[in-house]
């Protein structure tokens, strides 16, 4: 994949770069860490213009979480009640209060988790659903995500113009910084959990 989004990049230059991070904000798995950093390298070759990166792979970015977050919007927590009655899904574990939790923390840190949401790996891109079932003012979600997503790109496309031709460097401490993220992410979720179970046998 590397090197197909590589070899994209050198051929269609900006337009290639708006359409890959469009696709990678709804497709999580490419890699935007990749994309940003390799265009940042171009920049510093003179192939790019840095700000014309940054200001493209911002708005691609931003594009593709409005498509999750009007995804969003056509959910609504009483579907998802329906979805976890899925035998598999009971099997999980899911219930319909765990549901109503989630969407309770959400709406009282909804802000705080699509601002910060966009330096994660991963969540980066779903943030924006629970944002569309929750409802969130567009104008909230459009203000948060757009900050969020140029702190994000500015500082990978820097890295890459600043490094230059050994821009996957950054690759590498990404990846560090993508497993120390999940182990926090995933310890959140489990303290949350032991939380409110311990306040439910009170």
């Amino acid at each position: 994949m590397q090197n197909f989004i590589i070899e994209f990049l050198q051929e269609y230059g900006y337009i290639s770069l708006l359409v890959l991070m469009f696709v990678e904000n709804v497709f999580p798995p490419i890699p935007s860490e990749m994309i940003l950093t390799f265009a940042g390298f171009s920049c510093s070759m003179q192939y790019l213009n840095i700000f014309g990166v940054i200001v493209v792979s911002t708005l691609g970015a931003f594009l593709g979480s409005y498509l999750l977050f009007f995804i969003g919007k056509l959910l609504t927590i009483d579907k998802l009640k329906q979805f976890i009655q899925i035998r598999f899904i009971k099997i999980l574990g899911f219930k319909e209060k765990h549901i109503e939790q989630t969407f309770d923390w959400f709406q009282k840190h909804g802000t705080k988790a699509i601002f910060f949401g966009r330096c994660v790996p991963v969540i980066r891109s779903l943030i924006s659903i629970p944002a569309g079932i929750s409802q969130m003012p567009i104008l909230s979600f459009s203000l948060y995500t757009l900050f969020g997503t140029l702190i994000w790109n500015t500082v990978l496309v820097s890295l890459g113009y600043i490094l230059g031709n050994q821009w996957e460097k950054v690759l590498i401490y990404m990846k560090q910084y993508d497993l120390l993220v999940m182990v926090c992410v995933i310890g959140f979720i489990i303290g949350y959990i032991i939380k409110r179970k311990y306040k439910n046998k009170q």
